[in-house]
C-alpha cells in the first residue's frame, strides 16, 4: 500500500510541474513546453489505466492548453495536445464524460469543439 501512495505522490508532483511548464506561453521557451507534453505523453504510457486517478487534473490542463493553441494555431503543441486529451479520455473515459457530459451546450470554437466531438465519438467506438 506504501509503494502506492509513493507513487501517486510523484505522479502528481510530475504532473504539478508539467501543468506549471505548459501554463505561460513564451515564444522563447516553446521547447519546454514541447518537452512537458512529450513527457505527458510518456506518463500517459507507462501509468496506463491508472492515468483514471490523475484524470482530471491532466484533463483540465489538457483543456486548458487545447483553448489556448486551438486560438494561436501552434501545430506541434496541439498535435501534442489534442493526442494527450484523447488518450486521457481512451485511458479514464468515466472521468472525462463526468467532465464533459454538457460541453455540447457550450461552444469554444470550432478546432476545439471537432477535438472534443472526436474524442467522444471514439469512446462511444470502444
Amino acid at each position: 500500500m506504501k509503494r502506492i501512495i509513493v507513487y501517486a505522490q510523484f505522479v502528481f508532483a510530475v504532473l504539478r510541474v508539467i501543468a506549471n511548464v505548459t501554463e505561460f506561453s513564451d515564444p522563447e521557451n516553446e521547447a519546454f513546453r514541447v518537452d512537458a507534453l512529450e513527457n505527458l505523453h510518456l506518463i500517459l504510457e507507462l501509468c496506463g489505466d491508472r492515468v483514471k486517478w490523475h484524470a482530471k487534473t491532466i484533463l483540465e490542463m489538457l483543456t486548458r492548453l487545447l483553448y489556448e493553441f486551438t486560438k494561436n494555431q501552434n501545430q506541434k503543441l496541439l498535435q501534442l495536445s489534442t493526442s494527450a486529451f484523447k488518450k486521457t479520455a481512451i485511458l479514464a473515459p468515466d472521468e472525462f464524460n463526468a467532465l464533459f457530459e454538457s460541453i455540447e451546450e457550450v461552444s469554444v470554437n470550432d478546432k476545439f469543439d471537432s477535438i472534443v466531438t472526436e474524442t467522444r465519438q471514439a469512446l462511444e467506438q470502444k
